[in-house]
């Protein structure tokens, strides 16, 4: 559904029409591109003026590339354009797997940590030393991208100074359990532990973790008012069934009084709701009295089949609404990205991306697969972003700047 969406969009697009219309995005891709041009012009002009007949370098073709690279894989990382050969390392897919192992791996440390599986106990001292693997190549993977980016842009990021922030409370936790186990061998509670989760979060190649616990964020916030009418009805149904059952001393399966008090009662009929113990729960009851069968069915039939329905559907409308709009920041980061190369390459006169130009990113960069797309000798931006696919392969960079 999501691929669908985004092709959907792209396929009807007007540049002019979608800006009007998605005003939500405007700022972001208005100061997206005037921030990355910026960059690209003081770089420019500190390499001197380029002549007309030399406009177009290597090096604005490589950018450009770079730019279709981060767009296809939605990606808005504003990058140094002094610092490409360190980008374009960062962004390696060999590189990217390898890092998202040593998070995990310091995930599961807690299974041989102690209190551990017994068939799973490691000697602290090796789980020191990988634990302290870990955390460098953590700080590794983040220093890498500071290098990457200017300094400005870099700690504007919350999520660099989260994970710079759990690697060093991780560090100074570490140091103080290795000093408590040499001195007297004894263990000493790992807060840090908790902190583990927020370097797979915030690691900038785990996007799709993120926008999926942005989306039940959003989403537990649309349905908190069905879940009180889902609780205020138990409630409701817990009062009754304390009256009826609190003087008649009945026993459940276990032996413990049953349902004599209003948090016993809310609890037994929490889990009814969820059919987790039916039909338990109503079994004592019947067989003191059959027309007990009056209050368990009615409560049943309403919270089963009516109430919680009425959950899902309000789960799901509102969780498709917010994924709807993780869809519309992924076209305009592909737009944002899109443009900023179309702006590197375009001719300055024409405002169009001349034969020439395209045939050198086609040497530099190109595919088998170009001249299937080369119908013309022009290009704007406008058919550009219409034209733009959405699934991508393992064809070069460039074929997808322009598909005509």
């Amino acid at each position: 559904w999501y691929q669908r969406r985004v092709r959907k969009i792209l396929s009807k697009m007007d540049l002019s029409q979608w800006m009007i219309q998605k005003a939500s995005i405007i700022p972001y891709l208005q100061t997206h591109r005037r921030t990355q041009m910026k960059k690209l012009e003081r770089f420019q002009n500190s390499n001197g003026k380029r002549s007309a007949s030399n406009w177009k370098s290597d090096l604005d073709i490589t950018i450009a590339a770079i730019y279709v690279e981060d767009a296809l894989n939605f990606r808005n990382v504003p990058f140094r354009p002094d610092k490409l050969s360190l980008y374009q390392v960062y962004q390696n897919k060999a590189i990217r797997y390898l890092f998202v192992i040593f998070p995990a791996l310091l995930l599961g440390l807690a299974l041989v940590e102690n209190p551990a599986v017994e068939v799973l106990v490691v000697h602290w001292q090796a789980i020191l030393a990988l634990e302290l693997i870990c955390l460098i190549a953590c700080f590794c993977r983040v220093l890498h991208l500071r290098l990457c980016l200017y300094p400005g842009d870099f700690w504007s990021d919350i999520k660099n100074c989260m994970i710079i922030a759990s690697v060093v409370v991780m560090f100074i936790d570490m140091v103080v359990w290795f000093v408590y186990k040499v001195m007297d061998g004894t263990d000493v509670i790992r807060i840090s532990r908790v902190l583990r989760p927020l370097l797979i979060i915030n690691f900038s190649d785990n996007r799709n973790l993120r926008k999926l616990l942005r989306n039940i964020k959003k989403t537990v916030v649309d349905v908190i008012s069905v879940l009180v009418l889902i609780f205020l009805f138990i409630a409701i149904f817990a009062m009754m069934a304390t009256k009826f059952f609190e003087r008649r001393t009945l026993l459940d399966p276990h032996g413990d009084p049953y349902l004599d008090n209003f948090l016993d009662s809310y609890w037994n009929l929490y889990v009814l709701m969820t059919t987790a113990n039916s039909p338990d729960v109503s079994l004592p009851a019947f067989r003191n009295e059959q027309a007990f069968f009056l209050f368990f069915m009615p409560f049943s039939v309403i919270t089963t089949f009516i109430l919680m329905n009425i959950l899902l559907a309000v789960v799901y409308k509102h969780y498709k609404l917010h994924l709807l709009e993780e869809v519309k920041v992924d076209v305009g980061i592909i737009q944002g990205n899109l443009l900023n190369a179309f702006t590197l390459l375009k001719d300055p006169d024409t405002n169009h991306i001349n034969k020439d130009v395209w045939l050198k990113a086609y040497r530099d960069f190109g595919c088998q697969m170009l001249f299937s797309y080369f119908i013309g000798t022009t290009w704007s931006p406008i058919k550009m972003f219409q034209a733009f696919p959405y699934k991508h392969s393992s064809r070069s960079l460039t074929c997808y700047l322009l598909r005509l």
